[in-house]
């Protein structure tokens, strides 16, 4: 009997209401394991010939974790999606997923080469349950 699966498939569109395009398989959970993780995660994601490795995956970001980027994120020729985890049904809801330039505070580190632009798509962009913090420093 396959009730299981039809249950599973129901949760996750419960869930994941924003992802029901693509399937569980096409999903990568993004670790917030330091600055650029999320950028590494789509790089990464690419095959040697500039193809996606899966053209249909969607990027989910952690609930509650910042995002520090000092690398544009781009998408070239591709539908690129980032989605942030739902809130939880209940208790402490620790809040979207943020996604933030890295501070001026890092430009020693990356040699001044941090980026001033989160995301540069030349394709489609979507963009589900996720915050963005951002600044201009003017001198």
């Amino acid at each position: 009997m396959n009730t299981p699966i039809i249950v599973l498939v129901a949760l996750a569109g419960t869930l994941f209401p924003s992802l029901l395009s693509a399937s569980l398989s096409d999903t990568l959970l993004v670790r917030n394991t330091g600055v650029d993780a999320l950028a590494a995660a789509v790089r990464g994601d690419t095959l040697a010939n500039g193809q996606r490795a899966n053209p249909h995956r969607v990027y989910l970001l952690e609930r509650g974790e910042r995002y520090v980027n000092s690398r544009t994120i781009v998408s070239r020729g591709y539908h690129l999606r980032i989605a942030g985890e739902p809130a939880p049904a209940a208790g402490r809801d620790p809040g979207p997923p943020v996604m933030q330039l890295a501070p001026d505070s890092l430009r020693f580190l990356y040699n001044d080469r941090i980026t001033d632009r989160l995301v540069l798509a030349d394709g489609d962009l979507t963009l589900s349950n996720v915050w963005f913090l951002s600044w201009v420093a003017v001198g």
